[in-house]
Parts: structure tokens; sequence; C-alpha cells
């Protein structure tokens, strides 16, 4: 049963809401062409999800009946997505499916090896704020500017409890704390300049299994593993 969605970043308080999206009343009227009275569900990047009928559209303005609302949580790990740059639809999909699986911030990166990618990330917002939506996810991931692998080491070891390189070979991983980053290689994996940086700044190396995983495969699994909150026993 498909089950429309949206986000609105409002206040749900009271019996009905206004709301200006040009964008919004296009896609609900002539994409979706959803009748009036029709039940959808939208979320505000606070933790809250309305249930709310509609009862009119303009071209720049919707009108909603706020019916419910509920205050929930996403019993999820803090994880940040520290991924090189790939070639466009792979890091778009990264995106996408990160999101859909519980990634809080997505960090990209730009390495020795990375192929060089203009920054798209009004673009990557906006994948994000879909795969939120279709999802179910009650925040939207944060994107950050492209940042070099150096000075992304340096910021992960500030912010988070426990960092972590996907590489073949890597040890299991028991036990998962609340703040987490993971570093993800370009096509070729990471130089060994950049992994001894990362190793004297205390990161975990970890294995995904015994196969060699593509970049944009490892992002997506290692971000279920970690957001999940899963046992971390791959073997």
């Amino acid at each position: 049963m498909r089950r429309d969605r949206f986000f609105v970043p409002a206040n749900y308080a009271g019996e009905s809401l206004d709301w200006q999206d040009s964008k919004l009343s296009h896609q609900l009227k002539n994409v979706l062409r959803l009748s009036y009275e029709k039940k959808i569900y939208l979320f505000n990047n606070k933790n809250q999800e309305a249930t709310v009928k509609i009862l009119e559209i303009k071209k720049d303005n919707i009108k909603f009946k706020i019916l419910s609302v509920q205050n929930l949580e996403e019993s999820i790990n803090t994880t940040t997505l520290y991924i090189s740059l790939l070639k466009k639809d792979k890091f778009e999909l990264v995106v996408q499916k990160a999101t859909e699986v519980g990634v809080m911030k997505i960090v990209p990166l730009v390495t020795t090896r990375t192929v060089k990618q203009g920054s798209k990330i009004e673009r990557w917002k906006e994948i994000a704020k879909e795969a939120s939506e279709q999802s179910g996810r009650l925040v939207i991931p944060k994107i950050s500017e492209p940042v070099l692998f150096k000075e992304a080491v340096l910021i992960a070891k500030k912010d988070n409890d426990l960092n972590i390189i996907f590489d073949v070979g890597g040890d299991k991983l028991q036990k998962i704390p609340d703040k987490v980053g993971i570093f993800v290689g370009p096509e070729g994996g990471f130089e060994d300049t950049e992994k001894d940086l990362a190793n004297e700044a205390g990161f975990s190396r970890v294995g995904l299994g015994n196969f060699v995983l593509r970049a944009e495969t490892a992002a997506i699994v290692g971000t279920f593993l970690i957001a999940g909150g899963w046992s971390m026993n791959f073997y």
C-alpha cells in the first residue's frame, strides 16, 4: 500500500496548516493528482509526523487539515558516512540508499585516487529529502561540501566515538557506540599514506566479509549495519 509522505518543515500545532510551496503544489496536483480529502503524511525534521488531509491546492499554496500529530524518534546510531566522490550515478545511489538505511550525515571526500567531480550538493540534498519521504525517516541527513581526506580525519576524530575504515581483511567489530564515522574510499581504495593517517588517528580497520565490494556497495551495506545497531559478526 502506497503511503504518500512529504517533507514540510512547519509547526504542526493547530487544526489546519497553510503552506507555501509551489513545487509541492505542482507535485500533489499535477504529478500525483491527489484528490481533496486525501489522507497523506508530513514530517518536519523535528521528530514529528502529522497525518493530514488536503483541503485546497493552489499554484503556490496548500491548505491541510491536521488530523493527528505523533512525536517519534529514530532508534538508530548517529552515523556519519565519509564517502569518496564517485561517478555521478554511483554517488547519487549512495546518497539515496544510505539515507534509507539510517545515515545522519554524509561527507563527500576528496582522496588521492578520487576522480575529480563538481559539487552537486543541492542535487544530493534533494535526493536525500525524497529518500527520507519515501522510507519513513523522521529526519533528512545533512550533506556537507566535499572535504580533503586529511581534514575529514581530524574532524571525525573530534566528532565521533568511533571511526571505521572498511577494508578487506579488516577485523570484526563487536560493539557499536552512539556516534560512528564510516570511511569508504574511491575505486581502488585508500592509498597506504591515507590508511596510515587514519591509523595514527585511532581509526579501526573493519572488514565487511571475505569478498571485495564496490565502493558504493560498501557504503550502503556498512551504513545499514552500523546505523541499525546490528551485531557486527560478518563471518
